[in-house]
């Protein structure tokens, strides 16, 4: 019964169907069910934004990121929405603009390895091979020990985030 009244239960709950189980559909409803309780929840929006991202509506998904940055840029975790509008920039391939909200994302939570990689994927797909250098540097020195081996992929369904190379 409570998670029926808590938003952030609810996106916690999409957070774990999107990325842990890979069920879209489902992540998008319980999504949507935290908007239910709290429409201008920006968690609840950026779960709704990854979920229509990378479930081949990036369109629709960096709208609703960009309104879950406008309800309170100052919120600690707006770097999550950035990102999030970043990585749906990446799937329509606006690769400069992609840049732009990684190095936002970046900016707002300074040496995060996920908006360094985004960076340095969104920067090579520009056609920056300067920039995708320097920021793989920055995040060797920061991480020394990090390998792209060990990330789990993108919840990607149509598999065109992870079509992108470095």
């Amino acid at each position: 019964r409570a998670m029926n009244q808590s938003d952030m239960l609810h996106s916690a709950h999409a957070g774990l169907l999107l990325y842990g189980l890979r069920q879209w559909r489902e992540a998008r409803a319980a999504a949507q069910r935290s908007l239910e309780v709290n429409p201008e929840f920006n968690m609840g929006l950026w779960m709704l934004a990854a979920t229509e991202t990378f479930d081949g509506r990036p369109a629709r998904g960096l709208v609703i990121a960009d309104r879950a940055v406008e309800i309170d840029p100052r919120d600690p975790y707006v770097h999550l929405y950035r990102r999030v509008g970043a990585y749906a920039c990446l799937a329509q391939g606006h690769f400069d603009e992609a840049c732009q909200r990684f190095l936002a994302a970046d900016q707002m939570a300074p040496d995060l390895v996920p908006n360094l990689l985004g960076l340095i994927t969104a920067s090579h797909a520009a056609g920056d091979g300067d920039a995708a250098r320097h920021t793989a540097a920055r995040l060797r020195d920061i991480a020394p020990e990090f390998r792209v081996q060990e990330l789990a992929a993108l919840p990607d369904r149509d598999g065109h985030l992870s079509r992108l190379r470095l």
